[in-house]
């Protein structure tokens, strides 16, 4: 996945990390954090530095691997600061945004 600038489309960020496709991205709603649900039933949680908009700095602060099927959707709390996901296996599992845990 990548974040590209909207001014002239050039990428800012680009990860690798899951291992099968992505299946749920979202945005806190603070913009401070990104999580990412992937087929390969683990949600990516990254930190967003966006002081300098053309040097975003972007850091993985946790895999969780608590789902046992491929991760469907994933909402954040309205304060940034837990988020829900659920699964293929119907499982809905509840989050901290800063650990993960």
């Amino acid at each position: 996945w990548m974040i590209m600038s909207t001014e002239d489309f050039s990428i800012i960020y680009e990860a690798r990390d899951c291992q099968k496709w992505i299946t749920e991205m979202k945005w806190s709603p603070d913009g401070e954090k990104i999580v990412v649900g992937s087929w390969d039933n683990k949600i990516y949680l990254y930190d967003i530095d966006s002081g300098d908009r053309s040097k975003l700095k972007v850091t993985m602060t946790a895999v969780i691997n608590q789902h046992n099927s491929f991760i469907t959707h994933m909402d954040f709390s309205a304060k940034s600061d837990k988020f829900q996901s659920n699964c293929g296996a119907y499982e809905l599992c509840y989050f901290e945004a800063d650990t993960g845990m």
